[in-house]
Formats: C-alpha cells, structure tokens, sequence
C-alpha cells in the first residue's frame, strides 16, 4: 500500500508574531496540537511529523512536543527543503502531505479528497493554492495542502540553488513544476463555494482573534474540535461582520506561490 506521511513546518521564530504554534485558542489547545488532532481525523495518512529546528529557540516547542506524544524531527532552520527531506527519511514515504504549522482550521476531508484525487490522476504535484493566482484561488489562506512524491522532492533539491528555493519546499513546484511535472490545482466542490474566502491563517494578533471567535462559537455549540470548513463557512456567512477582523492582513508572497 501506498505509505503516505504528513509533515506539519513549525517553528517559534515567526517574525509578525513569534511563538504562534504554542498559541493557545481558547485558553485551551496550542496552535500546533490543534493542527495535529485535526489532521490526526485523516483516514488515508500513515504518518503525521511535525518538522521543526534545531535551534534553542525550539527547544520549548518540543518539550510539548514530547509531552504529548507527538512524532518530531529537527532539522536546519533556514534549508527547510532539506528539514522535510531529512523528515521524510524517517518514515521513507511514497507520497508527502506538506503542511505548514499556522493553519489551525485545515480539514481532514480536504486533505483525504486530495489524496484520492492525486492518485486518481496520476499526478507528481497537487495544490489547491491555485499556483500563486490570487484570482484563481478558490480554498482560503490556512486551508493550503500541498501534495507530491518523496522521490521528486529528492530530485528537486539540486536544482533548488536559490536560497527562497531552500526556505519553501514546495517553491521549485511552483515555479519550474508545470513544465516538468504533471500538475493540477484541486477543483472545489460545491459545498465549499461562498462569495468569499476567509482569512483562516495565524500570522498576526488579529489572525488570532478571529480564530478565537470561531472556535468559542464552536465550543459553545460543543461541536468540540472537529468541525469542518464547511460549518466554518456556514456560520461565517450569517456573521460576515467577523470577515472585517482580518481580511486587511496580507499574505507575504514570492513569485511563483501565494502562501
């Protein structure tokens, strides 16, 4: 069987806000926990690895880590290309989920229906990120997947001289990939359409407050952790007043990848 590994990049040096995977929501789970239990719903992922550093600056992270059984691996800061390779090493995986550590509302459905299309197409890259057209991008920023072979990732590194190439795995995907890979943007269904794409990624305080709002009205409903995007954008659109919290936060992006 297809063995497939799910790495989740995290670290505590985040630049707009420092320290946000161990952010707690709710006065209750950290950033980082969240995202594991959520992907942990899964029902195609072998494997779940977060990928973090080696600095002292991480050590807080995975002392958490470790508390709660969480599978880890560090690896160099700066190369993240070569952390997630070095990752995947300890798994050895066919295919690799990528998954970033500030996107706490990702949705196991979206990443299973991404497996199964990937293999249904026979693809080496799979986004729904729209390959960096903010005008194409149908999923919102905190719902990105990225999918691809191990062995092509592999392959990738030696051409990946540039240091923005070594700092975003998936960069030399984006950019070089159409023309030697086969590659597809994932289609949504239906259910996931709305008039708007909501902001669903933590990268500054006001990020974290409109996390917060959700999840409080979720718990209220004792939906627990585990609601979906689809519920997410339902209450979001009888509430769109809450859209005006952080729609303004831009994304940082680089040419070739829109976050």
């Amino acid at each position: 069987m297809t063995k497939i590994l799910a790495t989740i990049e995290a670290r505590m040096t985040s630049k707009r806000l420092p320290g946000k995977v161990l952010k707690k929501i709710n006065n209750k789970y950290p950033i980082i926990e969240l995202i594991y239990l959520r992907v942990m719903k899964s029902k195609l992922i072998d494997n779940i690895c977060v990928s973090t550093t080696n600095k002292k600056t991480d050590n807080i992270l995975v002392k958490y880590l470790k508390k709660k059984n969480i599978d880890y691996f560090r690896g160099e800061e700066k190369n993240v290309l070569k952390r997630i390779i070095d990752t995947a090493k300890l798994y050895n995986p066919e295919i690799i989920i990528q998954l970033t550590g500030d996107n706490p509302f990702l949705d196991a459905e979206i990443i299973d229906d991404m497996i199964k299309y990937f293999k249904k197409k026979k693809c080496h890259f799979l986004t729904n990120n729209a390959f960096g057209v903010s005008s194409n991008r149908k999923f919102p920023h905190g719902m990105t997947v990225n999918i691809f072979y191990f062995r092509d990732l592999v392959k990738n590194y030696k051409y990946c001289n540039k240091k923005e190439l070594k700092e975003h795995t998936s960069l030399y995907f984006f950019r070089e990939g159409r023309k030697k890979f086969k590659t597809y943007n994932m289609p949504i269904k239906k259910k996931w359409k709305k008039n708007f794409l909501p902001r669903l990624t933590v990268d500054e305080k006001l990020d974290l407050r409109f996390i917060n709002r959700i999840f409080k009205y979720f718990n209220s409903k004792r939906k627990n952790i585990y609601f979906s995007y689809k519920q997410i954008l339902d209450y979001l659109d009888r509430n769109q007043n809450l859209l005006k919290i952080n729609s303004h936060i831009t994304q940082k992006k680089f040419k070739g990848i829109n976050g």
